[in-house]
């Protein structure tokens, strides 16, 4: 079934175009006869021939992304090409109900899918709003105006991950609807994190298991012992925290107030 909006304004995202092939009444400016035409085979076998290259009337895309082909032969509706949109440095995300293309951190097509036809249909003369734009809201909006902000920003979202890490989810194919989130850009934009390096601090005591002999300290006399105070630590702490406790040794010298020994407790 085909869309059930006008055919000479809207067009549908097509991942098997290898090109944008509009219609002969197409909404879109720059007409021009084309020297060298392009042959395109259709679903049937038949072959059909363009006849002039023109430019979308989508001025946020990026040039290389307008770049069309005027094709009479199209019987029911324009095409666009999600490969080309992405070979520009677009990404192209389908849901169940609409399209949105991105360039970095700016959606600049979005559209619908038809009701009818289950197809994803985009408007052929589009200008999106100037505030679409990726924005995080907690105390105050944080706007990406950058790739590094994106890249920056995306990163916390994914709870500070290492970098080697990241690049290889991204690698996998796990990030492929994430704007700007490419291993270039990563690599070339992600700073030192903070939250990365205070997420991976070793929490075990090192030397509990040591080899060497301990060393020989010789006990007070008796009179001394009893003079001795006693300091007592009590410390209770949930089932779902962690509590880290070192003694530290005997002191070599007494304090002032009579105390040898000390206990550090860090909850």
């Amino acid at each position: 079934m085909t869309p059930s909006h006008p055919s000479s304004c809207t067009a549908l995202l097509d991942s098997g175009c290898t090109a944008h092939f509009l219609l002969a009444n197409a909404n879109c400016s720059d007409k021009q006869p084309t020297t060298t035409p392009l042959e395109v085979r259709l679903p049937n076998g038949d072959t059909i021939t363009s006849t002039h290259t023109a430019t979308l009337n989508m001025p946020s895309l990026p040039s290389s992304a307008r770049r069309a082909h005027i094709l009479p032969g199209l019987a029911q509706h324009s095409l666009l090409s999600v490969g080309q949109m992405c070979d520009s440095g677009c990404s192209v995300t389908f849901s169940a109900t609409d399209v949105t293309v991105t360039n970095g951190s700016k959606t600049v097509l979005t559209g619908t899918r038809d009701a009818q036809s289950n197809l994803w249909s985009v408007p052929l003369n589009h200008t999106p709003p100037a505030n679409l734009e990726l924005k995080h809201t907690a105390h105050n909006v944080y706007e990406q105006k950058s790739i590094k902000d994106t890249i920056t920003y995306l990163h916390a979202c994914c709870f500070s991950p290492v970098t080697d890490t990241w690049i290889k989810s991204i690698q996998n194919g796990h990030f492929a609807t994430w704007p700007s989130v490419t291993v270039d850009n990563v690599r070339k934009y992600l700073g030192k994190s903070d939250a990365t390096t205070k997420g991976h601090l070793n929490q075990i005591r090192q030397n509990i298991r040591s080899t060497q002999q301990p060393e020989i300290i010789a006990e007070p006399d008796a009179d001394i012992i009893q003079e001795e105070k006693c300091h007592y630590l009590y410390a209770t702490t949930l089932e779902t925290n962690q509590i880290y406790s070192d003694l530290t040794g005997r002191f070599p010298t007494t304090s002032l107030s009579g105390n040898k020994y000390m206990l550090i407790l860090y909850d």
